[in-house]
Parts: C-alpha cells; sequence; structure tokens
C-alpha cells in the first residue's frame, strides 16, 4: 500500500467519522458544520495541489539525470547495475505519475468549466476517437445506443467516458477479444442514466467501494499497467455533477458502471 493511498484512505476515513458526528447534532449547528467541512476540504485540496507542484521537478530531475548518467556509462556498467538504473528510473517515473496524478484529482473541483447544455453523443464520439488505435489493435466491438443532451462539464464528462471505455478493453483476459455496450435510459424523477458495460475479467463484489479509492489497483502491476488514478477521477467529477457512479460486476462476467446525472443540474456551479 503507498504513500498517497494511505494518505487518501485517513482522509475518507475522517471525513466518515465527521458525517457520523454531524447527525449527533442538532439543526442548529448543521450549518456550520457544513461550513467547516467544506473549508478543510478546500484547504487539504489546496494543501494536495502544492505539494505535487512542488515534488514535480526534483522527480523530473531525477529522472533525466538517471537516464543521462545511464546514457553516459552504460558500456561500464555490469547487467546488474543496469538493472538497477532501469529500476530507479522506472520507479521515479511511477512517482512522476502519481504526482501528476494528485495534481490533477485536487484541482478537479477548483478548475472545470462552466455547466453547459451539450450532446453526450458528440463527447463520446470524441472519446471513440482518442481511442481509435486501442479500439482498432484490441478488435474491440462497439454497441452504442443514442445518448441525450445534458448540461454539464463537457471536459470532465469526456474524462469518465474515456475512463470507462479505456478501463474496458485493458481490463481483459489475453486473446479476449472486447466488447463494450453503451445506453441510456430517463429514470422516473427525469435523471438520466447511462451504463457501460463490457465482457472483461470482472470485479469481486467486496471491492466495488475499493476500485473508486485514489491510486488503488486491485491487479498486479505486472499484468494491466495504470496508477489506479481513473475510477477516482470519475467519481470525483460525477459527484461535482451531484450525481452517482457504482459499479455491478461478479470475477469472469464482465462490468457494468452505471452514471446517474440528477433531473436539474446546478447551471451556477463554481468553476
Amino acid at each position: 500500500m503507498n504513500f498517497f493511498y494511505r494518505v487518501f484512505k485517513s482522509i475518507k476515513m475522517w471525513q466518515k467519522d465527521v458525517e457520523t458526528s454531524y447527525e449527533k447534532y442538532s439543526e442548529l449547528t448543521r450549518e456550520q458544520l457544513v461550513e467547516q467541512l467544506s473549508k478543510v476540504t478546500a484547504e487539504f485540496e489546496c494543501f494536495a495541489y502544492i505539494v505535487s507542484h512542488d515534488l514535480q521537478a526534483p522527480l523530473r530531475s531525477i529522472v533525466s539525470f538517471s537516464k543521462l548518467l545511464k546514457d553516459r556509462h552504460q558500456n561500464s556498467f555490469d547487467e546488474k547495475s543496469n538493472r538497477f538504473f532501469n529500476f530507479i528510473i522506472d520507479s521515479a517515473s511511477h512517482l512522476q505519475g502519481m504526482v501528476e496524478g494528485l495534481l490533477l484529482y485536487s484541482r478537479l473541483g477548483t478548475k472545470g468549466e462552466e455547466f453547459t447544455q451539450v450532446s453526450l453523443n458528440s463527447v463520446l464520439e470524441q472519446v471513440i476517437r482518442n481511442s481509435i488505435e486501442e479500439i482498432t489493435q484490441s478488435k474491440t466491438i462497439l454497441h452504442i445506443q443514442h445518448l441525450p443532451d445534458r448540461v454539464c462539464d463537457p471536459a470532465q464528462i469526456k474524462t469518465v467516458l474515456q475512463v470507462l471505455i479505456d478501463n474496458a478493453i485493458k481490463f481483459q483476459t489475453a486473446g479476449h477479444v472486447p466488447e463494450i455496450w453503451i445506453d441510456s435510459e430517463f429514470g422516473d424523477d427525469k435523471s438520466c442514466v447511462v451504463r457501460v458495460r463490457d465482457n472483461g475479467i470482472g470485479i469481486a463484489p467486496n471491492k466495488f467501494n475499493e476500485i473508486f479509492n485514489i491510486f488503488r489497483q486491485l491487479n498486479k502491476p505486472s499484468e494491466y499497467t495504470g496508477l489506479g488514478l481513473g475510477l477516482a477521477l470519475a467519481k470525483k467529477i460525477i459527484e461535482r455533477h451531484k450525481g452517482k457512479i457504482w459499479v455491478e460486476s461478479e470475477l469472469g462476467k464482465g462490468a457494468k458502471f452505471i452514471v446517474i446525472f440528477p433531473a436539474k443540474a446546478l447551471m451556477t456551479f463554481s468553476k
């Protein structure tokens, strides 16, 4: 369990304790508690931004100078020394990706775009164009039904769909042809339900909540590359839209991610 995951797990536990305590107070103190929780959350996001931003420069130096040293002296290194240098470079590059991910995560609530009416079909088309190489190479089969227009942050919703489609293609058994179904419907309360289903490796039911934790990976890095960041980003984005996201799955039977957009988006939601 890495450092960043432990930090965010502690924060989540602390938030849960605050929310539990919140219910014990009278109506008169609720506004104060909500204000305090919002303030602490904002301070944490600011702290995460500063830490991750300031870590980028030294990490870039470690990666750059390690590569330079290896390139200049690799002929004088034995096989074991070369492996050590590769380990240093790979580890520093991985940490660099995590820091950049933490920076992105910390800014989601403050650096979004204004909500506007957009076609989810158009957003999905952009995602497919971005992933066309992976779709072609893996021979992925897509089943896409019409998606409605919604009031949202188009760039962030694009990120959500990109994460879900990329994961559907990636988390497959070797030699298996990915198949993805994307559809939508309106709920009784006029909310919009978007579903992304795949035929991949699936997820154990006891891991449903865990997969949305930042930097949490259920599989070995040697089996599936990544930082364990995508679904955490997706969850935070959907929460910014006052919606919900969850998964239904069984091991070996694919996964279905359900995203709910509320009937009325908050047009004045701040950046």
